[in-house]
């Protein structure tokens, strides 16, 4: 079996050094999948008719604002944290490292991407109201209508 990032992270990583570019694909992909999910809820939630390209353009900036926020963040925490413990490194070595660990994220939204975009195809999708607008969408594709 091939070592991989999800799979035997330990030997690809004595294998290679992660970088910075990858780290940003990564997350710039969790991100764009996270948008996604909500996209479908945009004519649910206003009754602005919204091209496919405006809705396309906000999910690849909303994907991106995200994934620098979340990378900006642990980024500071985990090199904020690791320098309290006594740790040293470089930043930019800890930002790669971050991305590359934030893989699963990237798998979890993928996966919840398709979920959401499978039962919206399929019209399965759970109405919005204003008073389900407080439940995660999570939450909400548990109350799934049955045909």
């Amino acid at each position: 079996m091939p070592s991989t990032p999800l799979v035997r992270p330990h030997e690809f990583f004595e294998e290679r050094t992660p970088s910075l570019l990858g780290a940003a694909l990564i997350l710039y992909a969790a991100g764009v999948f996270a948008v996604s999910t909500g996209a479908p809820y945009v004519g649910l939630l206003t009754d602005r008719d919204l091209s496919t390209q405006m809705l396309a353009i906000g999910v690849l900036v909303g994907g991106a604002v995200g994934a620098a926020g979340i990378w900006i963040t642990y980024t500071a925490v985990v090199y904020l944290a690791t320098a309290v413990v006594g740790g040293s490194g470089a930043l930019g070595r800890t930002a790669a490292n971050v991305g590359w660990g934030l893989l699963p994220l990237l798998v979890a939204n993928a996966a919840y991407s398709l979920v959401v975009w499978t039962l919206y195809a399929s019209g399965q999708l759970p109405t919005v109201s204003p008073a389900t607008q407080q439940v995660p969408p999570r939450l909400q594709l548990l109350n799934v209508r049955r045909a």
